[in-house]
């Protein structure tokens, strides 16, 4: 199978224990809550790609469901606590909560709008702004996240040419006036672009959903993590964001894209983690080679084959790139549902 071909949706088969394994003293609207996701999510599946490695039955588990942050919040922390939160998660919660897929006649007018607005040189930029949108989701507040303030955040130092990916999205969002796609959010095509631009560098084709209320302020501010975090620094960031180390390291293969030395710029593949073993920042025939190959990439980036947790991922997907775009598929449907509000 071409990696490229993989298209990666919101369900997935998963293992919520029924009503009747729920602990005692929970609340009869917790019991009936749970027992329909346990319903519901039962009845989804997804195939599996066999990965061929030591971590394949890891990646059968990992095929599950995570009951979104709002049913945790009222109660439904069992379901949390029981599934794998990995990078082949999804959510399973109603239409009004995981928005709703693109029709045919949408799908059109958003590929014709993007293809006019957005060419491969600006890929890179385009996918920026929909992880600076996300970054800023914390679960413990429940708050952030991709929602559209990122355009209310151009000021920030984080947010530094950032507006080279927005305004071509915001170009995107008048053109669509009067065609099938109008009415859809900013956010929803931050979402959607960011998808966009790793499909036309090679990356996998993710289909994202839409319905999002765009909010009309900005996000808390200083939530965005820091370019020089070591690994332990950087996995509590993510973690509070209710990401797994797994999913912090496939989300960052965005970096394979853009300007940062991994692999040819504009190439999403799996270049950016046989950089990271490969250290050419330490390499070097002579002083100006070797400036020259410390400039690849961030301080993270560098740190993180450091953290053995992180290595084992980082060369997983160095070895098996149709596991590096599944794992990034399914990291970014989380990453763009975190603190978003359907319509």
């Amino acid at each position: 199978m071409n990696p490229a071909s993989i298209s990666v949706s919101t369900t997935a088969r998963c293992r919520v224990p029924p009503a009747t394994q729920l602990r005692a003293g929970s609340s009869p609207r917790f019991v009936k809550r749970a027992a329909r996701v346990h319903q519901r999510a039962t009845a989804f599946e997804v195939a599996a790609i066999d990965t061929g490695n030591q971590h394949a039955d890891d990646v059968r588990s990992d095929l599950s469901v995570q009951v979104g942050r709002r049913a945790m919040l009222t109660g439904l922390t069992l379901a949390a606590q029981a599934l794998t939160t990995s990078s082949y998660t999804w959510t399973a919660k109603a239409e009004a909560e995981t928005g709703r897929a693109l029709t045919a006649t949408e799908i059109s007018a958003l590929e014709k709008a993007f293809a006019k607005e957005v060419p491969k040189a600006k890929a890179p930029a385009v996918l920026r702004v929909a992880f600076h949108d996300a970054g800023t989701f914390r679960l413990a507040s429940n708050d952030g996240g991709l929602n559209g303030s990122v355009g209310f955040e151009l000021k920030r130092p984080e947010s530094f040419g950032l507006a080279r990916g927005l305004r071509p999205l915001e170009k995107i969002q008048k053109s669509l006036e009067g065609t099938p796609a109008a009415g859809l959010s900013l956010s929803d095509l931050i979402a959607y672009g960011g998808a966009y631009s790793v499909r036309i560098t090679g990356g996998p084709a993710i289909q994202v959903p839409v319905g999002r209320v765009d909010v009309a302020v900005e996000d808390p501010k200083g939530r965005m993590p820091s370019e020089s975090l070591n690994p332990v620094e950087l996995k509590e960031q993510f973690a509070a964001m209710g990401f797994t180390t797994r999913e912090l390291v496939a989300i960052s293969g965005a970096h394979t894209i853009g300007g940062k030395g991994f692999g040819g710029g504009l190439d999403f593949d799996n270049a950016y983690y046989t950089t990271l073993l490969d250290k050419p920042w330490l390499k070097g025939a002579n002083k100006e080679e070797l400036e020259m190959n410390q400039m690849i990439g961030l301080p993270s980036d560098k740190l993180l084959p450091e953290d053995e947790e992180c290595l084992m991922w980082i060369r997983m997907y160095a070895k098996d790139q149709a596991l590096f775009f599944r794992d990034f598929s399914s990291a970014y449907l989380k990453m763009i549902d975190m603190g978003a509000t359907y319509a």
